[in-house]
């Protein structure tokens, strides 16, 4: 949440500040301006709860004086992964990109230092332009308390990942599918490029699914990845694989696919039973029949729709999705990466494209965004489109962005080969669930697996299309189809 606080005692010292009302429910409290570094530590705990080398705080020199070092360096030691994590959190915090009611969430809730569990808060101080002008964190001792509040935090995600899993039966059969296939892709071998792409799309789909402890659990692996910790890396994805086993469990039995299943949607129905009664060609029916085995994209896209939804509504955006997906069918496997990399374009599609009511209402847009998902079969691919009414990309930063890269930007190709490159990250590329910048490089991957090309339209104020053109050659040639 963020609030205005009054850093400084107010005249009448009979009214405790919102800062002293805040330090009477704390046994720690930091409070740190936008870069991190420590203002003040008005809680006398403080330093007994947090020493410092010769028992002197890392936030006091030997005068009594308070130094402004990063807060991350006294609550976590120095360089550890978790200090790297702390402090990406915090820049997203407060770099002003995304709302502070979604990045405050991204902020660790828990704390083990010192043999002591601590429940972290925060509370953000913004000024007329709603820049950040400082942020208190307060840490509550709950080591006593620790059993209950780990029962209560348990029963709390297995109401929401049930409402999660209910509200589509058919999207939660594709999000277990998916996340098996994703944690194979974790194995031994594969580069630090692949785990960064998967970790990414791992964390945002258990996000968005409910299963809050398990993406947080994936958030601190990709701290370990990034610190170039192998060995930590190694542990966590053996830990990540044991949870999952143990929600796959838990609701694998309710939500699981079913292979056997052949469903046909009543549109098809009616145009084949049209078919035989206009008694066609026996191989053109025959092979009609065939297709029914592959799998739907519309069940593809009604999984992003619920994905939508879920995202708008954290962000506190309204958004309406337009589905068309002309009873295209592709295989259930060999296409797993392709669908897990959608929800990236989904993501920041909602996060960097669509505005705002209000900012909508005053460009003259409806306030509700609108998305349209829509797939066709030509003669030569399958096209996928993703397209959004927002505010379009801003070309000349990914310009600006490549030419730091070393990148070329010369042509409209060249700047959409570098806005899907994972060598040119921006903030404003920065996606609600991780702020990693690796999103689009996987869709990219996706599809160079499978010989495909991407387009990307882009009108300023009116909205962007990613077009993806997947040749029914190469999956032949893939064996995917025949």
């Amino acid at each position: 949440m963020s609030v205005s606080l009054a850093f400084q005692k107010p005249e009448n010292q009979a009214i405790p500040s919102a800062l002293d009302l805040v330090a009477r429910l704390a046994d720690v409290l930091f409070v740190v301006d936008a870069e991190g570094r420590v203002l003040d530590v008005p809680t006398p705990r403080a330093e007994e709860l947090f020493p410092g080398a010769f028992g002197r705080p890392l936030w006091l020199d030997p005068l009594g004086r308070t130094l402004p070092v990063p807060v991350w360096e006294v609550i976590y030691d120095a360089g550890s992964s978790e200090a790297v994590g702390f402090e990406m959190n915090f820049s997203q915090l407060t770099d002003g990109f995304l709302p502070v009611e979604v990045t405050i969430h991204q902020m660790p809730a828990r704390l083990h230092a010192r043999g002591r569990v601590y429940q972290l808060d925060y509370l953000v101080d913004t000024d007329d332009n709603d820049e950040v002008r400082a942020v208190v964190i307060k840490l509550s001792d709950r080591t006593a308390h620790q059993e209950e509040d780990a029962r209560n935090a348990q029963n709390a995600e297995f109401r929401k990942v049930m409402e999660s899993l209910l509200a589509s039966i058919d999207a939660s059969r594709g999000f277990f599918a998916e996340t098996e296939w994703l944690l194979d892709q974790l194995g031994p071998d594969a580069d630090d490029g692949t785990r960064k792409r998967v970790l990414h799309t791992l964390k945002g789909n258990l996000g968005v699914f409910g299963f809050s402890s398990i993406s947080k659990h994936v958030h601190i692996t990709e701290d370990h990845l990034i610190a170039g910790d192998r060995a930590g890396v190694d542990r966590r994805l053996d830990e990540l694989k044991a949870l999952w086993a143990t929600e796959a469990r838990t609701y694998g039995d309710l939500f699981a696919g079913n292979d056997e299943e052949i469903i046909v949607n009543r549109e098809e129905y009616e145009d084949h039973v049209m078919s035989l009664m206009c008694q066609l060609d026996y191989a053109e029916l025959l092979g009609v029949v065939q297709k029914w085995s592959m799998a739907p994209i519309s069940r593809v896209f009604a999984g992003l729709a619920v994905q939508a939804e879920r995202i708008s509504g954290n962000l506190g955006k309204a958004v309406e999705v337009e589905i068309t997906h002309n009873n295209v069918r592709l295989p259930g496997q060999g296409l797993q990466e392709l669908w897990s990399s959608l929800p990236h374009i989904l993501r920041n599609a909602l996060d960097h494209g669509i505005e705002t009511r209000e900012e909508r209402t005053a460009a003259g847009k409806p306030p509700a965004g609108s998305l349209r998902f829509e797939a066709e079969a030509t003669d030569d691919d399958i096209v996928i489109r993703l397209a959004d009414d927002g505010r379009g990309v801003d070309w000349d930063k990914i310009r600006q962005k490549a030419l730091d890269a070393g990148m070329p930007a010369d042509t409209q190709e060249d700047l959409v080969a570098a806005m899907m490159s994972e060598g040119v990250t921006s903030k404003d590329e920065v996606s609600q669930t991780s702020g990693r910048g690796v999103g689009t490089s996987a869709v990219q991957s996706a599809v160079d697996a499978l010989g495909g090309r991407i387009e990307v339209e882009s009108t300023p104020g009116a909205g962007t299309t990613f077009t993806l053109f997947v040749p029914l050659a190469s999956l032949a040639t893939l064996g995917l189809m025949s």
